[in-house]
């Protein structure tokens, strides 16, 4: 009997202490959002939800399934592909507002991850535009013959 009340309150804890690490990782994912356009460190995240470092690196990856610093990588460049897709902003100053150090950085990333530069991205963002106007500026209302 004492052996079963035990591992009641133990499943009691532990499932109290997942619900506190749940909303830990929540909670730096939000620190993470807005702060994605500044220099940021593990440190940094891992002291806004009050763990160490260490501990906050095994609690976001068992969280998220992903290290710190590829979400950080990922959302970043997430970013800039919705920037470069929905803005003419020139790609330095994305890759500035990214929280990239210099456009080289985004780049290399960038191709890393999609397999294409964003100067690629841009212009076949644009060339989308443009027939999008296009097809939206011709009278349809001549009749065929």
């Amino acid at each position: 009997m004492r052996y079963e009340r035990r591992c009641m309150e133990s499943d009691l804890q532990f499932s109290q202490r997942c619900v506190h690490v749940e909303a830990r990782v929540q909670q730096s994912i939000e620190y993470i959002e807005a702060q994605l356009d500044a220099p940021m460190t593990v440190a940094e995240i891992a002291n806004h939800v009050f763990l160490s470092p260490a501990h906050f690196r095994r609690v976001f990856k068992a969280g998220t399934g992903e290290a710190v610093w590829v979400f950080v990588q990922r959302r970043r460049i997430e970013r800039a592909m919705a920037m470069l897709e929905q803005t003419d902003r020139p790609i330095v100053d994305i890759a500035n507002q990214c929280g990239f150090a210099h456009q080289a950085h985004l780049t290399r990333l960038f191709k890393r991850r999609f397999g294409i530069t964003p100067g690629r991205v841009r212009s076949d963002a644009n060339s989308a535009r443009s027939i999008s106007s296009s097809l939206t500026a011709r009278d349809y209302s001549t009749s065929c013959p």
